[in-house]
């Protein structure tokens, strides 16, 4: 990390749920980095090869901690948090009987169900980045559908945002039209 981690750094990501402010969107956030981090590396017959995946993702945390800086660039704490909970997502998953990546996408869309406005959290762009770092053809298709299928999210969820305001508006004006009619009748 470029950032200098103190022990306040790793007490206040331990804490997170007591100590931040908003700590679900940046879960939210720290699981779908996770996704993009483990689908790009070693994550099938070699999972257990620790030193070879942690070398893998320099690219991927390198390009993490611009990203945490364009998301949060005045909270130094936020930025380490967020890249102390990726590193903690992946690190679940690629544990033997951890956390499943398709578990995880799961959660995802899970969150989304229950949080619509998380959708908002989704920043395709940043995604896309992170899929350039090297990778072999089955994990950059990987990549690609995971992708995919956010971009699907996003969109289901926008599109349903968006009818949901037309369809208050909608009643707003309907109950006017109830209401002038009211009046007229008095």
């Amino acid at each position: 990390m470029k950032h200098k981690l103190t022990i306040f750094d790793r007490f206040f990501h331990a804490f997170r749920e007591i100590a931040l402010y908003h700590h679900d969107s940046l879960e939210f956030r720290a699981k779908i980095y996770a996704v993009m981090v483990v689908a790009n590396s070693d994550y099938g017959e070699e999972r257990n090869n620790k030193k070879r995946n942690d070398n893998h993702d320099i690219c991927e945390f390198d390009k993490l901690e611009i990203i945490s800086e364009e998301i949060y660039p005045k909270d130094i704490r936020r930025q380490n948090a967020l890249l102390l909970t990726i590193r903690e997502y992946v690190n679940k998953i690629r544990e033997p009987n951890g956390l499943g990546l398709d578990e995880l996408i799961f959660n995802i869309e899970k969150k989304l169900k229950r949080k619509p406005r998380f959708v908002e959290k989704i920043n395709i762009e940043h995604l896309k980045n992170l899929a350039k770092c090297p990778t072999d053809e089955e994990s950059d298709i990987y990549q690609k559908r995971i992708i995919s299928f956010l971009e699907r999210l996003k969109s289901s969820y926008s599109n349903d945002k968006n009818k949901q305001v037309v369809d208050q508006k909608s009643e707003i004006h309907n109950e006017d039209i109830d209401l002038d009619e009211v009046v007229k009748n008095i």
